[in-house]
């Protein structure tokens, strides 16, 4: 698989995105029955459906001038269309995972139609430039065939829905046939708007969804309530309180402005911005619009403090690093103390172009604490703490419906199940990437932010989750820490290799340059060494330990959730 000219033995760009190469030792080339079964793709049902893939192949390709060598790709592409799931596309898990029974110009290929397939959307201006990433020019004959195959594809998997001897209109050969594809972006729009042929098959009054409920003639009587502490809305408020407390109390103590207050403020507002998007559905909107934005706000003004100490301490840990062999002998024959090995950390020792770093990070970060110190001054984040301790749960909660349309009393547990249902399956999405030569740094990243999402949902819940929450609690953190020190030396590194691009370009081939490169690569290497440190531990035990714990902590994992109103 062609791959782009790596930025660090380590890590290398590919189609915009850095990625990992994955060391682990247990990687092997995927097998289409191995792929499936990791995307939960039902093989056999796709390979019943084989027969009918080769016959509108066979149709249709003579039409268009294609080899009929490309039958068995097509059948690829109408298993592994589903592949994307609605996450990062088909067409990237396929140059990721390639299959072993296909070369590099196959796999190519099939990513080509996989990505027309499922990243289009219905808009070639989103497809063409990924085409274009993949190696394939806007005059390449093999566009016109990814195009054809997606095509066939689509018209496959149309089929499949309905009978293709009853899709017919009268006098009128199969609509299979009847339409002509100039790109398959079009056909779906082409196959739902056809009015004629949609009324004559399904009538005018199946374009209309209406959601109903059974009214009842006389009102039932209230169930009986669960005690309070059972419920979500009251859990809920006592929550909202005891962080708008933490809050006060950060912001009235004298030490308001240094590091670590800091830090927990920041910690306070991520989780709760966190735990608001995991409970989403069981929220009012306007309460929600109401307080989102200003903890945006005031969690991205803690941030640039936070961020810029996160940057600055990098460099202190460059500079103090242990210095290698080379370095402690080439400084005793010089009767000098090696370079880092320093016990104390002075900037005045680091290479000038790290040292010009430093003082821009120090620079920005004052800025910073001066905009979070104006900010917990504002009347705006007084306001913010007031709403979030001055709140009711009819003001906060909205009411689940049951399928008669009635209230229904919110019970913590349930929520509790459904929620971690919902975040262990995006941690698995995630997952399924980890297995593939190249791992994207975005999708290590995201998974980090999944870790800390579950684990601020499982605080949140608190007691109610027992012994089995704080198990997942301290796995998510475990993880979620790893996961963190990856991304911010990946930080890091694009910091220095963004001031070394703002230099003037007479100091760029100096040793100022050097410098910043030199530590540019190592933070790259410490990226790459705690992205393998977390994969090991992950795959050794950490998967299975979060899929134990999901379990005892979501009996009802699969049932249906409480029904809401379809426009909300």
């Amino acid at each position: 698989m062609d791959e782009a000219a790596p930025i660090t033995p380590r890590t290398l760009l590919w189609r915009g995105t850095r990625c990992l190469r994955n060391d682990s030792p247990a990687l092997r080339p995927c097998g289409l029955r191995r792929l499936c079964r990791l995307f939960g793709i039902d093989l056999a049902a796709r390979q019943r459906e084989t027969g009918l893939v080769l016959s509108i192949f066979a149709g249709l390709a003579p039409q268009h001038g294609l080899d009929r060598d490309l039958a068995p790709l097509a059948v690829l592409a109408h298993t592994l269309v589903e592949l994307g799931d609605g996450t990062p596309d088909a067409g990237e898990i396929v140059l990721t995972h390639p299959l072993k029974r296909l070369d590099d110009a196959g796999n190519r290929l099939l990513a080509m139609v996989l990505t027309l397939l499922t990243a289009g959307k219905g808009r070639t201006d989103k497809v063409e430039p990924l085409l274009t990433a993949m190696g394939c020019p806007h005059d390449d004959p093999r566009r016109r065939t990814a195009v054809i195959l997606a095509a066939i594809v689509q018209v496959a998997r149309f089929a499949l829905r309905f009978d293709p001897l009853e899709i017919r209109l009268p006098g009128e050969p199969p609509v299979l046939f009847l339409i002509r594809v100039r790109t398959p972006l079009r056909l779906r729009k082409q196959l739902v708007i056809h009015a004629p042929l949609w009324e004559c098959l399904f009538g005018k009054s199946s374009l209309e969804w209406f959601w109903t409920f059974d009214a009842d003639t006389d009102a039932p009587l209230p169930a009986p309530l669960p005690p309070s502490g059972q419920l979500f809305s009251s859990h809920f408020s006592a929550y909202l309180q005891k962080q708008a407390r933490a809050l006060h109390e950060l912001a009235r103590s004298d030490s308001a402005l240094d590091e670590e207050p800091i830090h927990d403020a920041r910690v306070i507002l991520r989780s709760l911005l966190s735990v608001f998007g995991s409970l989403k559905p069981y929220l009012r909107k306007d309460w929600l619009a109401s307080v989102e934005p200003d903890l945006r706000t005031a969690r991205k003004l803690l941030g640039g403090v936070r961020d810029t100490d996160v940057l600055l301490g990098h460099i202190r840990d460059y500079a103090l690093r242990p210095a290698s062999a080379d370095a402690v002998e080439s400084a005793a024959a010089s009767s000098q103390a090696p370079e880092g090995a320093a016990p104390l950390f002075r900037p005045v020792d680091l290479p000038a172009g790290l040292r010009s770093l430093y003082a821009a990070l120090q620079e920005e970060r004052a800025g910073a604490l001066s905009r979070a110190a104006a900010h917990y001054a504002s009347d705006a984040y007084r306001d913010l703490l007031h709403k979030l301790d001055d709140n009711a749960a009819s003001q906060t909660c909205r009411p689940v419906l049951d399928r008669r349309g009635r209230a229904r009393p919110m019970l913590l547990a349930d929520i509790m199940a459904a929620g971690v249902d919902q975040a262990t399956r995006n941690l698995l999405a995630h997952d399924r990437w980890t297995h593939g030569y190249l791992i994207p740094e975005d999708l290590l990243h995201n998974m980090r932010i999944a870790f800390k999402q579950l684990r601020y949902l499982m605080a949140f819940f608190g007691s109610q989750g027992g012994k089995n929450g704080e198990r997942l609690i301290r796995l998510c953190r475990r993880c979620q820490e790893s996961l963190g020190q990856m991304h911010d030396n990946a930080v890091a590194a694009a910091t220095a290799l963004r001031h070394l691009q703002r230099m003037p370009e007479a100091r760029q081939h100096t040793e100022d340059a050097d410098g910043l490169e030199e530590y540019a690569r190592w933070c790259e290497d410490e990226m790459h060494r705690h992205a393998m440190a977390f994969l090991t531990e992950w795959t050794e035990s950490g998967r299975d330990e979060l899929c134990r714990l999901a379990r005892k902590l979501s009996p009802s994992a699969g049932d249906p959730l409480p029904l809401l109103r379809p426009d909300d």
